[in-house]
Parts: C-alpha cells; structure tokens; sequence
C-alpha cells in the first residue's frame, strides 16, 4: 500500500514575527493587524508574498515583499504617481479596527518598508513563459487579460525562486475562481505543461535561471466538472518526498469559493 503524506512534516509558508514583549495578550492583536494590513494592500490590488513584523519597546518594524497587480500600475502611470498611497479612508470598519489596535498596544511608532518585486521580474524568463502559454489566453483568461498578466509575472517570480507557494497557490485560486465546470480539465491539463517546464532543463539551455524545483504536486478536492459528489484529483510532476527532514517541501493549501460550490487546493513544492 501507497503511504500517505504526513502534513505534520511538510514545512509551511510562514511569515516571520518576532515580539520583544512580555504581554501575551499583544500577540492576538498583532496577528489580526497583519491581517488587516494584508487586507488593505489587498484591496489596493497588491499581493502581500512575504511580511516581517519585529514589535519592541512600542515600535513596529513592518518589512513586506509584495507584487502590484497589472491593473493597479495602469492607473498609477495614468496619474502620473511615482509613489504608492494607500488611502484607508473608505474602508470605515478596517480603520477603526486599525486605530483601536494601536490604541491597545500603545504604539508610537510604525515603520512600513516595501520591495516591489515588479523590479524583479526578468523580461526573458516572462517572454519565454508567454510564448508557452499564449494558447491559454482565450480560454482559461477569457475577457481578463490583466490576470493573464500577473499571471506570468507571477510565475517568472516563482520559477526563480523570488515567492513562495502560498503566493503562486493563490493566483492559482484566482483563476479557478471563476473558470467555469466545463474548462476544469483544461486547466489541469495547463498545469501540467507549466509544472513539466518548470522541473525540466530546458530553461538552462536557453540561458535562462535554472529552476531549482525538482517535484511538484498539486491537488484539488471538490464537486469537479459538476459532478454532484465531491472528489479530489491529483496532479503531480517529478519525485515529491512525503516528509522534509531532510529535504526542503514548501507545503500551501487554499479555500476557493465558487458559484458551484468550494473547493480546497493544494501544493507541494520540492526544491533542491
């Protein structure tokens, strides 16, 4: 009999936090700031990838690596803008939550600091993804062009090595989000072609980065292609260990919700 992997020894995408203070009762509040900072960039069209929170002596230190949606530089270049202002002003629920933690641990100093990836992205590696994946344009990425892009901005970061799993799960969960029953198969089927490239060793024969991905496993549980009973399909490419003590496995799940249901998603990633 097959065995089963054990999440327990799957090594998850965590974020960094490191608190210098005596109150336990400071720490639930900071997880929930996080997640109304995270909601904030959000909801300003950009993806929070990684983020580090150092709290000490009532000071904030927020480090965060985040990827501006197509979209959003769109408007920001037709404005003229040189730099990104977030404005929390119509968000009335968020920003009394915002004031109310500060309030509670009498912070008097937050410092934010933020590394565009966008600087990163190397135009070979998203020529090279685009020439692969341009057939999927008008199925998959039907009517949402700006996801097609971020979508390959998304993948060239994740090919090098710049984001973790959770971030390209989460594009993933985008574009399933609203794929109708009838395209669930082809976007396995596309997942397969991007996770063949990403393994193979085709990419340093065209003078690109060398992937350091040597197995990658995707799975998918739900009511799929209409079917009225929930099943899970699995898609996995190249040798995935079932533990990470001594290997490196970046392991990410999501919830998606459809208008036929929700469904759960999952990666596992083995690097070199």
């Amino acid at each position: 009999m097959g065995q089963k992997s054990n999440l327990t020894t799957t090594r998850n995408s965590y974020r960094n936090f490191n608190f210098l203070t005596q109150n336990n009762g400071n720490y639930t509040f900071i997880f929930l700031f996080k997640k109304l900072v995270n909601r904030l960039f959000f909801l300003k069209g950009i993806l929070i990838t990684e983020s580090t929170y150092n709290f000490t002596n009532n000071q904030l230190f927020c480090f965060f690596k985040g990827y501006i949606s197509f979209s959003k530089i769109r408007v920001y270049k037709r404005k003229h803008l040189k730099k990104i202002q977030l404005n929390i002003k119509p968000y009335f629920e968020l920003k009394r939550f915002f004031i109310r933690t500060l309030r509670l641990l009498k912070i008097n100093f937050i410092l934010f600091k933020f590394l565009n990836l966008n600087l990163s992205i190397d135009k070979k590696f998203l020529q090279f993804w685009y020439l692969k994946l341009k057939f999927a344009k008008r199925t998959l990425f039907a009517r949402r062009h700006f996801l097609f892009i971020d979508f390959l901005g998304l993948l060239t970061l994740f090919t090098k090595g710049e984001i973790k799993s959770s971030a390209f799960l989460q594009i993933l969960g985008e574009i399933f989000r609203v794929l109708p029953v009838r395209r669930q198969r082809f976007f396995f089927n596309f997942l397969k072609i991007i996770f063949t490239e990403l393994i193979s060793k085709n990419l340093e024969g065209q003078n690109l980065y060398k992937s350091k991905i040597r197995g990658i496993k995707f799975l998918a549980s739900g009511k799929l292609q209409g079917k009225p009973r929930s099943s899970t399909s699995i898609l996995q490419v190249g040798p995935v260990p079932i533990q990470s003590i001594d290997k490196t496995i970046e392991y990410s799940s999501l919830n998606v919700y459809t208008i036929v249901g929700s469904f759960g998603l999952k990666l596992w990633v083995y690097k070199n």
